[in-house]
Parts: structure tokens; sequence; C-alpha cells
């Protein structure tokens, strides 16, 4: 049983350590939630193991007793925010973890709007500056009921209760959103047909280079000195006179 004065373990390591997709899942959990480290997760993982057990015991069962804890263990579930009220015994065997990570405080902060990013959210409760039911909660990863969820808010004495507090989240009407959305769709549309529209360039000849011969030969006949036409005529005359 254990000595009463001390807490009992609240989670479990999982038996196999060295698991490919359990260790890619964990990492996927932790970056979606902001969460700290994995012992969160197998938290999160041993109550809903407990639920899980204790569902199967009752549905095995029958009697009066069976019956109120039966209503009791959905209650619980129900008012958590975990399952629907009118959800049946069975449905609590079709649970994952992610129903019990998405009911932290640090997730329904960030979810509210409270925070960009889980990790701030996860800031803001670690310094204490968030409350639940006008009551300062420094713990993130305590689960809230359905009915304390619209009392979470921001510290009224804090900075961060200012709307216009530049850390805190200004979200854009969904109309406005719709909106700009429209209007970039339509701009790329307008330049798609401009680029459609556009003759297509044809590609002119390169010319050939010039042969080194061709080049020195050029050069040989622009710098030679050009005769003149009376020295031609006299040696053509010198010429027929020996003949």
């Amino acid at each position: 049983m254990g000595d009463p004065s001390k807490p009992r373990k609240q989670w479990a390591k999982p038996l196999q350590v060295w698991q490919s997709e359990r260790i890619g899942d964990e990492k996927a959990l932790t970056k979606e939630f902001g969460l700290k480290n994995k012992k969160e997760i197998w938290r999160a993982e041993f109550m809903l193991r407990n639920f899980q057990k204790q569902a199967k015991s009752l549905i095995a069962l029958s009697g009066p007793q069976v019956d109120t804890e039966k209503k009791q263990l959905m209650h619980k579930l129900a008012d958590l925010g975990i399952l629907e009220e009118d959800a049946d015994l069975n449905s609590v065997l079709t649970l994952t973890v992610r129903d019990i990570l998405q009911r932290r405080l640090q997730t329904i902060v960030f979810k509210k709007g409270l925070a960009k990013t889980p990790r701030q959210a996860r800031q803001f409760i670690s310094h204490e500056l968030i409350t639940v039911s006008s009551k300062t909660v420094a713990v993130p990863g305590i689960l809230i009921k359905k009915s304390q969820e619209a009392e979470v808010e921001i510290d009224a004495s804090s900075k961060l209760a200012d709307p216009m507090h530049p850390e805190r989240v200004q979200e854009k009407p969904k109309e406005e959103i719709k909106e700009v959305g429209t209007e970039e769709s339509e701009v790329k549309e307008e330049k798609t047909e401009k680029k459609a529209k556009k003759p297509a360039k044809k590609a002119e000849p390169k010319e050939k280079p010039a042969k080194k011969e061709e080049k020195a030969e050029a050069k040989e006949k622009s710098d030679a000195p050009e005769k003149p036409a009376e020295e031609t005529k006299e040696k053509v005359e010198d010429k027929d006179a020996k003949n």
C-alpha cells in the first residue's frame, strides 16, 4: 500500500523504451501541446489507463452498486469535458491521449486566444498571470472542468489584461479574413491571366564567334599600309619595256 504521507506515483514509463513509432508520436504531441517533457504525456496515459480499466470492469459486472459507479464515472468525464453527457460506457474505451491533453489549462489558454503559442501559454501560467474562477493557478497540466472554461482569463492586475498589449493576440473577425482571402485569390488570378496573354518571345539565334584565324587576317589587313597607285603603274611599265 505504501506510506500514506507520501503521494503515489501518477505516471509510469513505457515498458519498451526504444520504439520508433511511439517516440515519433510523443515528439509530435510534445510540439503540438507545448509540453515540457514526455513525463506529461505518460501522466495523461496513466490517467486514461485508469479510466479505461474502470470502464472495463464495470461493463463486465451488474448490480445497483455498479450502476452508481457507472454514473459517477460518466459524470466525472462529462464534467471534465472529455466526453459528452449522453455518451455511454463503451465510448470511454475509444478515448485517446489527445482527448486528455486538450483539457489541460495550457491548451485552453492557447485555444481561447490568450496566448500566441502553447509555449507562451505555459509561460503565462508559470508566471501566475492566469486565473481560474478568480483564483491564480500556476500549474499548466491541471485539467479544467467544462463549467470553469469560461472563467479562464488573464489576471486583472497584470499588464497583459490590456487588450492592446503587444503580447496579446489581436484576432481579425472572420468576415475580414474571408475578404482578404478573396482579394488575394483575385490578384493571383489576374497575374496568371496576364502571363497567359503575353506572347512567348522567340529565341534569337546567337551569332557564332569568329574563328581565331579570321580575326588574325582581319588585323593584318587593317595594319598593312596601302600602296600608292602611281608606284604600281611604274612597275607595270618597266616590265613591258624589258619584254
